[in-house]
Formats: C-alpha cells, structure tokens, sequence
C-alpha cells in the first residue's frame, strides 16, 4: 500500500524525490532535505546543512514539531553545487 502524498504548509503536493526545507532553532537554521517514499512511509535524508542530525527521519516526525515547504529550485541547485564542492 502506497502512502497517500504529502502537502507541504501551503498545500503544495509533494512526491518522492521533491526537495523540501524546514527551519529550526535560535539563530534558525534552514535545512533542506530530499523526501522518498519507502516501504515504511515518508522519509526524509537531510542534506544542507551537513552537521545537521539526525540524517533521516520519517516525514512524519519531522511534521510534528516543524513547518516544511518545497524547496525553490535556486535553492536546490545551490544546495547540490554546495554538496559537490565539498565533495572534490
């Protein structure tokens, strides 16, 4: 059984594979994150920052405690030219 696609707080549809963001802490931190849809639900992988932990949740203990939204794909590219960089 596939679960029933997630919105994000405007009501935008995700899928498996959108990018979203979330805010936490004081001063806030932006994350932005990749979700998929596994055998056990929504998860979601952080991927910006780095340090951020923990790494993977499931969507719906993220949703608990913050707000999430599609990540804009500006954001998203520059996210992933972050990652490569620091990969080379």
């Amino acid at each position: 059984m596939t679960a029933r696609a997630p919105k994000d707080d405007d009501g935008v549809t995700l899928k498996h594979g959108d990018y979203i963001t979330f805010t936490f802490g004081i001063p806030p931190i932006c994350v932005t994150a990749m979700l998929t849809a596994g055998e056990t639900g929504w998860q979601v992988e952080c991927l910006h920052p780095t340090n951020v932990k923990p790494k993977h949740t499931s969507l719906a203990d993220l949703t608990k405690h913050y707000q999430i939204w599609k990540a804009e794909k500006e954001r998203v590219r520059a996210v992933l030219k972050i990652l490569a960089d620091e990969a080379e």
